[in-house]
């Protein structure tokens, strides 16, 4: 039900987790028991800025447990946390996880508050299918290779469970979908030259119709001056998601694009624009 979905997106957001993968062990095979049952949020995705959330209470966290159990796994009883299918490589660009395993050194690094690793290295003791790694000496760095694992042990000696290869898939720059020019008599240095002096505009119009939501907008040195550089766009998004809201935000975003644009490419250090919409 709708209400189950924001219940389990709220332990989601709570635990700062986003891909199945946050949950799952190194090999990829198996929900790793103890982070299904973890409480706390996770550190490896502090990249991203949560949105704050309330603690979920024991019958939000039953849910969460007992749903994805019920969508990933299979028989629960019969095959404890085994996932239905198995993840495979690792296909991001950035690899983030709180523990990592590097095969050329044959040591586990595991995260720490202050930002390096705690490193455990191999015990020396004849090859086994899991075998045991014992703490070492801290890391600030990891190595080239290190792939993310998740552990099970003790403070002083783990095992790992497993590492999948690493095969970052390169996707091609999206086309800019905030804006398409239909009007460019004005100049951009002299748009330039205005937002250094303090009077450029920028004017924005959003419109909804039929599920789409479209907007256009324009820039001009000063209200007198006829000359402009117009945009439209198409507002992204699926049509139960589309509102005059969200269409005049597109136009704003788009504003907002070009002004980085010119931000980067130009130069642009300083200045003033106002920027208004209806």
């Amino acid at each position: 039900t709708a209400s189950q979905l924001h219940i389990l997106n709220l332990c989601r957001l709570y635990l700062h987790i986003y891909l199945l993968s946050d949950l799952a062990t190194g090999d990829g095979r198996h929900i790793d028991a103890r982070l299904l049952h973890r409480r706390s949020s996770f550190g490896h995705q502090s990249h991203i800025r949560w949105p704050r959330t309330a603690a979920p209470n024991a019958k939000c966290w039953s849910l969460w447990t007992d749903t994805l159990l019920t969508c990933f796994t299979l028989n629960h009883h019969q095959y404890p946390y085994r996932l239905r299918r198995s993840l495979g490589a690792w296909t991001q660009q950035t690899l983030r996880a709180n523990t990592y395993y590097s095969i050329s050194s044959n040591m586990i690094y595991q995260g720490d508050p202050h930002h390096g690793y705690q490193r455990y290295s191999h015990n020396g003791g004849r090859p086994t299918r899991y075998p045991t790694y014992i703490r070492t000496t801290p890391s600030r760095e990891l190595p080239n290779d290190a792939l993310p694992t998740t552990t099970y042990g003790s403070h002083q000696s783990l095992r790992h469970t497993g590492t999948q290869p690493h095969t970052p898939i390169s996707t091609p720059r999206q086309p800019d979908w905030w804006g398409i020019v239909i009007e460019h008599t004005l100049p951009i240095p002299d748009l330039i030259s205005a937002i250094h002096n303090g009077t450029a505009i920028a004017v924005t119009d959003g419109s909804y119709k039929d599920g789409v939501g479209t907007a256009a907008y324009t820039f001009k040195v000063n209200a007198a001056d006829h000359r402009a550089l117009t945009f439209v766009n198409m507002t992204p998004g699926m049509p139960n998601e589309m509102s005059a809201f969200r269409a005049e935000t597109g136009g704003l975003f788009g504003i907002t694009a070009f002004l980085y644009r010119l931000q980067t490419q130009c130069d642009l250090r300083q200045g003033h624009i106002t920027v208004g919409c209806d």
